[in-house]
């Protein structure tokens, strides 16, 4: 019997019970599942720790590990990532930075209170986020050009989150008249 790499290495991002250790979770899961592939088990996401003790870190891998008190080996910034293909000794580094941080990190997160937050909601949430994002969004192509003539008609333009009309049309007033509530189930209240 041959046994293929690939499928050992498949069977093993598949377990649960083997736990994952990684940057951008979500990221992770939605180009595996690209490639057919299915991941389960998360453990530890780097990314979304490091949003909860700091949220000016970004998405900057180097100064994420940076903040953690771990220095990556020099490398090209550009092409620091688990994704790129070109520098598998880049990956590496950062792969094992990680799984150095981690314990780390989670101390932080718990001296910051953050720790309960990170566990039951952030890290729950990156898993329904990327299946949202393999699923896609169902669009009704129909009311979707409807609204694109209404907002034609209208002139209606957005501002700072809020669309306004030439003839002073409320965002309510939008919503009732346009939508009579049939598409956008929501109270106005909130608005």
């Amino acid at each position: 019997k041959t046994i293929y790499l690939e499928d050992l290495v498949a069977d093993v991002l598949k377990d649960e019970k083997v736990k994952k250790v990684t940057y951008d979770y979500k990221a992770l899961m939605v180009c595996l599942n690209h490639l057919g592939i299915e991941i389960n088990g998360l453990s530890f996401d780097l990314l979304l720790a490091a949003y909860i003790v700091d949220s000016s870190l970004n998405n900057d891998i180097k100064a994420v590990v940076q903040y953690f008190g771990y220095q990556l080996p020099n490398q090209d910034d550009n092409n620091l990532s688990l994704f790129d293909n070109s520098d598998k000794v880049g990956a590496m580094n950062v792969a094992y930075a990680i799984s150095l941080i981690e314990s780390k990190a989670l101390k932080e997160l718990e001296s910051l209170g953050g720790l309960d937050l990170y566990r039951n909601v952030e890290l729950p949430l990156t898993i329904v986020l990327a299946k949202m994002e393999i699923e896609g969004f169902p669009l009704d192509v129909n009311k979707l050009e409807e609204f694109g003539e209404v907002f034609k008609e209208r002139r209606i333009t957005f501002r700072k989150g809020f669309p306004h009309t030439q003839d002073g049309l409320s965002f309510q007033k939008f919503i009732k008249t346009f939508l009579n509530g049939s598409v956008l189930k929501c109270s106005l209240e909130n608005f």
